[in-house]
């Protein structure tokens, strides 16, 4: 989809080269509307969020997308990361 794939780029610009975290962020959640189930933009959100040390956003994150964590026979559950 175009429309994803420039908000993509565009909040790549953001964070790479401008080093706006925020409208990099701002720009990948719009994205995210677009195609929510995008692990390897989600990845990348989570990165912005970490690195930004916004842990509310971040966990809010992980809490919405149990996709990333698998439970292990014992219950527990682990989270894997995503390279993106």
């Amino acid at each position: 989809d175009e429309t994803f794939e420039l908000l993509v780029k565009t909040g790549d610009v953001f964070l790479e080269r401008l080093r706006d975290r925020d409208a990099a962020s701002q720009t990948y959640v719009m994205a995210l509307d677009v195609k929510p189930d995008n692990r390897n933009l989600l990845t990348k959100l989570m990165g912005v969020y970490s690195e930004a040390k916004d842990w509310p956003r971040l966990i809010e994150i992980v809490l919405e997308q149990p996709r990333f964590g698998e439970r292990r026979a014992d219950g527990e559950l682990v989270f894997a990361r995503q390279a993106g």
